[in-house]
């Protein structure tokens, strides 16, 4: 799936966060759990 980089201006702060939770979530997962996403995003 590719990023379409227009939509980037459109994203909020707390989109960033998700967005940047899951790539942390994805070093040990393959498959992130909510939970872990809500815990890191701290959302």
């Amino acid at each position: 799936m590719k990023l379409d980089v227009d939509v980037l201006r459109y994203l909020s702060k707390d989109d960033f966060r998700v967005l940047t939770a899951v790539e942390l979530g994805m070093r040990n997962h393959e498959i992130v759990p909510i939970e872990l996403i809500d815990r890191i995003a701290r959302l």
